[in-house]
């Protein structure tokens, strides 16, 4: 929604919030690089601007986001495993 510019309906902003879900953490991966595929259909420059956009929602909506720096899959694990 906040990326196209439409207007969030209330309800899904309401249901999205930390107190309507069960979930009040979000580990927010730092990208580890950008291929564009038949998958990914936008370019660089607007994969950065869709990570901003998620990062900022869920900031906005009251979650606690922890940043998951770029390294390496077991180093991202233990790193995640050290917040549970």
């Amino acid at each position: 929604f906040k990326h196209n510019n439409f207007e969030i309906p209330d309800e899904i902003l309401q249901k999205s919030k930390p107190e309507e879900t069960e979930y009040k953490i979000v580990f927010f991966l730092e990208p580890v690089g950008y291929t564009r595929d038949e998958i990914r259909k936008e370019s660089k420059e607007e994969a950065q601007k869709i990570h901003k956009v998620i990062y900022d929602t869920y900031t906005d909506l009251g979650y606690k986001v922890i940043k998951v720096p770029l390294m390496s899959v077991e180093k991202r694990v233990e790193f995640i495993k050290s917040f549970l």
